[in-house]
C-alpha cells in the first residue's frame, strides 16, 4: 500500500509541476507578443521618421517637395520620384488604418488629409495607384479624407 500512495503522490506532485510549466509557459507567450508588438509599433514610427529625415537630408528630393507645394512645374524624372515617395506612403498608411481596424492604433482622416492638402502630386499619384491598395483603405481615403479638403 505504500508503495501505491507513493505513485498517487508523484502522479499528482507531476501533474501540478506540468499546469505549472504550462502557466509560466503562457506567461512567457505573452510577454513575447508584448515586445513583438512593442517592436512592430516602434518600426513603423522609425519608417515615417526616416521618410522625414530623408526630407532634411537630401536637398535635392526638398527642392522638388518644394517645387510641388509652389505648383511650379516638375521635370518628368521629379514626378517619377514623388510618385515612388507618395507611394512609399500611402503602403505606410494602409499598414497603419489596418491596424487601426484591429484597435492598434489609430489612422484619421487628419492624420493623412494634410499632406493631400499640401501636395496635388499625392493626389495625383492616389489617383493612378489607389486599386493597389485594399478596399476598406480604398473608401477611407476616397470618402473620409479627401472630401474633408478643400482641394
Amino acid at each position: 500500500m505504500n508503495l501505491d500512495n507513493l505513485n498517487k503522490w508523484t502522479t499528482v506532485i507531476t501533474n501540478i509541476a506540468v499546469v505549472a510549466g504550462i502557466i509560466f509557459l503562457g506567461y512567457e507567450l505573452n510577454q513575447n507578443n508584448e515586445n513583438l508588438e512593442a517592436q512592430s509599433r516602434f518600426n513603423y514610427r522609425d519608417g515615417r521618421a526616416q521618410g522625414n529625415l530623408q526630407n532634411a537630408h537630401d536637398p535635392i528630393f526638398s527642392a522638388i517637395m518644394v517645387k510641388s507645394v509652389n505648383g511650379d512645374e516638375l521635370t518628368q524624372t521629379e514626378l517619377f520620384q514623388l510618385d515612388a515617395y507618395f507611394r512609399y506612403m500611402f503602403v505606410n498608411w494602409e499598414w497603419a488604418f489596418d491596424e487601426a481596424q484591429r484597435g492598434r492604433g489609430g489612422l484619421g482622416p487628419e492624420s493623412v488629409g494634410g499632406v493631400f492638402a499640401t501636395f496635388p502630386q499625392a493626389v495625383e499619384t492616389w489617383s493612378r495607384a489607389r486599386y493597389s491598395y485594399n478596399e476598406a483603405f480604398q473608401n477611407f481615403i476616397e470618402n473620409e479624407v479627401l472630401p474633408s479638403l478643400e482641394l
